[in-house]
């Protein structure tokens, strides 16, 4: 097991930081990862080309994340705020 990030967890208290090894699977990180590759693909789908550039695939994949940050999770940390506030502290402007 690698020691590399264990260090975050005194930095952060009142903070569960679970650090895991190289080949431990967590659950919730690869149903996240299923998530947003289902997203993409739709995405994907709709466009009528067979192939498309790297740059293109890398702008839907952003789409995508910033519609799963875009509302506030069930279960998340906070009903109110949307992931992005949290983390960045910037707020979606539905106006523009």
């Amino acid at each position: 097991m690698e020691r590399e990030f264990d260090f975050l967890v005194d930095t952060f208290p009142g903070i569960n930081v679970n650090t895991t090894a190289t080949s431990e699977h967590v659950p919730e990180i690869e149903r996240m990862i299923r998530v947003i590759k289902e997203h993409a693909g739709s995405i994907r789908s709709k466009l009528p080309y067979k192939r498309l550039p790297n740059q293109v695939i890398i702008e839907i994949l952003k789409f995508v994340l910033l519609w799963l940050n875009a509302l506030p999770p069930k279960k998340g940390v906070s009903s109110t705020y949307i992931p992005r506030t949290i983390m960045t502290g910037l707020l979606l402007d539905n106006l523009k």
